[in-house]
C-alpha cells in the first residue's frame, strides 16, 4: 500500500473507502450546521423569523442527518462502493438543495424556486430510501459469533469479527 494512504489501484480497502464517506458525511454535517449556526444569529438579530423553516431543514438534513450517516458508515466498516457514495451523495445534496431552495422562496415567494425545493426534498427521500437500503443489506450481511459479536460477511470468509478476532 502507498505511504500516503491511497488505495491502489484495483485494489479495495472496505474500511479506508467507509473513512472517506464518514469524513465526507461529517464535513457536510458541520457546514450545515455552521450556515444554519449563522442563519440562525442573523435571524436572531434582525427579529426576522421569515427563514426558520429554511433553518430548521438546513439543520435536520444537513447537520444531524448527515452526520447520523457519517456515524453509521463509520459504525459499521461495512459498507462504502457505489451504495454509500450515492446515499451520502443524495442527502448532501438534498440538504443543500431543499434549504437553499426554500431560503430563497421564502425570501421573496418567487415560484421560480420550487423547483429546486422539490429536487431537494426528492434527493433527500433518495438519500434515505438508500440509508434504509444500506442498513438493511448490512444487516443480513451479519452472523453472529459465539461471543455474540457480529461480524461483516467478509469477515465470516476468513474467521474473524471486526477486531481482527477469530
Amino acid at each position: 500500500m502507498p505511504k500516503d494512504g491511497a488505495v491502489p489501484s484495483g485494489h479495495t480497502n472496505h474500511r479506508e473507502e467507509d473513512m472517506r464517506i464518514s469524513d465526507f458525511c461529517f464535513i457536510v454535517a458541520g457546514l450545515s450546521a455552521l450556515a444554519g449556526m449563522c442563519l440562525g444569529i442573523s435571524m436572531g438579530i434582525s427579529q426576522d423569523f421569515t427563514l426558520s423553516p429554511a433553518h430548521a431543514h438546513l439543520n435536520l438534513l444537513g447537520w444531524v442527518s448527515m452526520a447520523v450517516f457519517g456515524l453509521y458508515h463509520r459504525g459499521t466498516g461495512r459498507t462504502g462502493g457505489a451504495l454509500g457514495w450515492t446515499q451520502v451523495g443524495a442527502g448532501a445534496v438534498g440538504a443543500v438543495l431543499m434549504s437553499g431552495g426554500l431560503a430563497a422562496y421564502l425570501s421573496n415567494h418567487d415560484d421560480t424556486f420550487m423547483p429546486l425545493v422539490v429536487a431537494g426534498s426528492l434527493a433527500a427521500l433518495a438519500g434515505m430510501l438508500l440509508f434504509v437500503a444500506a442498513t438493511v443489506r448490512s444487516a443480513a450481511g451479519t452472523a453472529a459469533h459465539p461471543d455474540g459479536n457480529k461480524a461483516p460477511r467478509h469477515a465470516r470468509a476468513s474467521g474473524r469479527d471486526r477486531a481482527g478476532r477469530g
